[in-house]
């Protein structure tokens, strides 16, 4: 016997031979596996065919399996684990943003006195503000930059480990990754916004007198 291939097979499993070879060993052997094709315009649906045909051929054991149907279940199922998985990471992103608000806050009580000293030499409230969210927006950028990078690195290597290179193109969604870069540049913005405004309108005096 020469095996000439292995292939993955998530649905029909076992061994696959020819007529002729099956019958060298055992002449009254028959085929147990039929592959039929339905054809798309009779308006019957492919579930109903197979309940037909088990029930006109019951005395023969006949089971029926919709491979269209199978293979839609799996493909759900894996969906529905990448969605969990993108919850969670929305979860992370989320958290990331309440940690630079809180940095942000952090930032403008640590920094009354130089902020008093720069209002006092001439520097305008837009000016403190402009200032805060410049290096809020460098330090967000920074982050997701160093998160889209680390996450298409992370999904490539679990393409090629999961052996979908040989079947399929690793295809990079620029659209729905640069939406979610805006998306998340804007919230950090928006969370960040009000410390950073806070800090723009501490008065001068008021900054420079209090020591913490």
């Amino acid at each position: 016997m020469t095996i000439i291939g292995i292939m993955d097979q998530y649905f029909i499993q076992g061994m696959y031979c020819s007529h002729e070879f099956v019958h060298t060993f055992n002449p009254f052997a028959t085929d147990t596996l039929f592959y039929f094709e339905t054809s798309p315009p009779a308006g019957v649906a492919d579930a109903d065919v197979a309940k037909k045909m088990e029930q006109a051929f019951v005395e023969y054991g006949l089971t029926t399996l919709v491979v269209r149907d199978t293979v839609e279940e799996a493909m759900t199922m894996i969906a529905s684990v990448m969605q969990l998985m993108e919850i969670f990471l929305g979860m992370g992103l989320i958290v990331g943003i309440a940690g630079l608000g809180i940095i942000t806050i952090r930032n403008v009580a640590e920094r009354r006195q130089e902020i008093g000293v720069m209002r006092a030499i001439g520097y305008q409230r837009d000016m403190i503000l402009k200032a805060f969210l410049l290096e809020t927006s460098f330090m967000s950028l920074l982050g997701i930059a160093v998160g889209a990078l680390m996450g298409l690195g992370i999904s490539y290597t679990i393409f090629e480990w999961g052996g979908f290179a040989k079947m399929s193109e690793f295809v990079i969604p620029w659209a729905e990754i640069l939406l979610l870069i805006a998306i998340a540049f804007f919230i950090t913005l928006a969370a960040t916004l009000p410390p950073s405004r806070g800090a723009a309108r501490l008065a001068p005096a008021e900054a420079l007198r209090r020591v913490d």
